[in-house]
């Protein structure tokens, strides 16, 4: 992958991180400097049902303020994304350091890692729906 993907990624999960730190929330809904932020979940939106991914971003958001309780409560696997994000940074540095770094062993186990945890956010968002 080339250097300004890596760029990219590396500034979206900033930016991402930086929601999960500054954003609040309340209830069923998310706030960024006292401003109610839109509804994530495009699915809830149209069709007023639930999918497996609604209340991620508020649980993620939850968890960035170390209120797992709540983090848990909005969706199981919000930690997990949080998780992620903060394991994805470190790697995009690197990427962006040195170009051998996509072919490393430590590569190689974190993109595995990564997807067992994407997939258990998947799971758990499917298990929520059904209980």
């Amino acid at each position: 992958m080339g250097r300004r993907y890596h760029t990219v990624m590396l500034f979206g999960g900033i930016a991402a991180l930086m929601l999960c730190i500054l954003a609040e929330t309340h209830t069923d809904t998310a706030f960024l400097f006292g401003r109610q932020l839109p509804a994530s979940c495009i699915v809830n939106t149209v069709t007023g049902a639930s999918c497996p991914g609604c209340g991620l971003t508020r649980s993620a958001i939850a968890a960035g303020h170390l209120r797992f309780q709540e983090s848990l409560r909005l969706h199981p696997a919000g930690w997990i994304v949080l998780l992620i994000l903060l394991l994805h940074l470190p790697y995009r540095i690197l990427s962006l350091s040195h170009a051998s770094v996509a072919s490393s062993v430590l590569f190689l186990r974190v993109a595995r890692t990564a997807r067992l945890l994407l997939l258990v956010v998947i799971i758990a968002g499917f298990l929520r729906l059904l209980y």
